[in-house]
């Protein structure tokens, strides 16, 4: 057991993107007694039993941040020091706003979940930035057998396409308009019967119905609302398996969590091959369609710049993945990936690599 212990500052409150990684790493370090306790940001904590860093914590343990760069993570990390203080981060893009860069000096280290999220670091601040695994629950990994054999009994039927997103607002980073489109553009190609559901935030639910009432696809697509404070792993487990194919057309992810549970689970996926994702994409090879994007381009809501994903691209590639020789394809290349493959993308795989960097952040940060 190692003497460093760890308080995790985070939203403990939702299982949504920055939550799932506090959580997760923070029962890492608990089943290594490496936990001295969290900081919340939320008013609840769900799926996780509190554990309150005390003062006495908070004067000798290392603090590690899992969220948004802001004034309020600022002032913890100046309380803590430089000596002890780690801030995880996920840019979205080429670019850091001034604030963030900012904020990141406050810390003495440095965490970032894919090459893509390394080079904007390096890029805007001038620090090295040691690379950390993110995983998923077990729970999709479980899914496989009985997920791929369902896949298969229904290969010959219309397809049922799954969309998820986390945006709060269109146009987004996670391609829902740009999919709208292409689905407008690909409907009188795909096979009759095929559908679509767009699963998304409750806060964006009106704006996405808006889009496909004007485009007349309110009987091809459904708009779900999630819950608020996200899903459980049993029910997105519970989602994706009830879809044929998973489209994720993503300008730019940190990392991309929502395309690495469709490969785990052995759905096929269609999705963007840049940014974060192109960290995990290559372990499962066949498995998923490429969308080729174009020039990088302004993104709403972010600095710096994205990809561009062109709705013609996503159009052509939608009518190739509702056939059933293109879906039996990436089904049979699932069942080629190594078991060992898909258990090494589980959070409880990602522990060690964690700590080391987390050691290594303090040390060239």
């Amino acid at each position: 057991m190692s003497d460093i212990r760890y308080v995790v500052a985070g939203h403990f409150g939702t299982t949504l993107s920055y939550a799932t990684i506090a959580k997760n790493v923070a029962m890492g370090f608990a089943r290594r007694g490496m936990l001295a306790g969290t900081i919340n940001f939320d008013d609840a904590y769900v799926g996780f039993d509190r554990v309150q860093a005390s003062n006495e914590d908070m004067a000798m343990a290392r603090l590690l941040c899992v969220t948004l760069p802001g004034h309020h993570v600022e002032q913890l990390a100046e309380y803590v020091g430089q000596a002890r203080s780690i801030l995880y981060m996920s840019p979205n893009t080429d670019d850091l706003s001034e604030e963030t860069r900012r904020v990141s000096w406050a810390f003495g280290g440095i965490v970032t979940p894919s090459q893509f999220c390394e080079h904007t670091v390096l890029r805007c601040t001038g620090r090295v930035s040691p690379r950390v695994p993110l995983g998923v629950a077990p729970e999709f990994l479980d899914a496989f057998d009985a997920t791929t054999a369902a896949l298969r009994e229904r290969v010959a039927e219309p397809p049922r396409f799954l969309h998820m997103s986390t945006d709060g607002f269109l146009p987004g980073r996670k391609g829902t308009d740009v999919l709208l489109d292409a689905i407008t553009l690909a409907r009188h190609r795909l096979p009759p019967g095929s559908r679509f559901t767009l699963h998304v935030l409750p806060g964006i639910q009106f704006d996405v119905r808006t889009y496909c009432n004007d485009r007349e696809l309110d009987d091809i697509v459904e708009v779900v609302a999630g819950k608020s404070r996200g899903l459980s792993d049993a029910e997105l487990v519970t989602l994706v398996a009830a879809h044929d194919v998973v489209v994720q057309p993503s300008r730019c992810e940190g990392f991309g969590i929502t395309q690495l549970l469709p490969l785990v689970m052995g759905v096929p996926l269609v999705t963007t091959h840049s940014t974060g994702m192109t960290d995990f994409l290559g372990s499962f090879p066949g498995c998923w369609m490429p969308i080729r994007h174009s020039a990088m381009a302004t993104l709403d809501g972010e600095d710096g710049n994205a990809p561009q994903v062109s709705p013609g691209e996503v159009a052509d590639l939608l009518v190739l993945a509702a056939s059933r020789t293109m879906r039996e394809s990436m089904l049979k290349y699932q069942g080629l990936v190594p078991s060992a493959t898909r258990q090494s993308w589980l959070w409880s795989e990602c522990a060690d690599a964690w700590i080391q960097a987390l050691d290594n952040s303090l040390t060239h940060g």
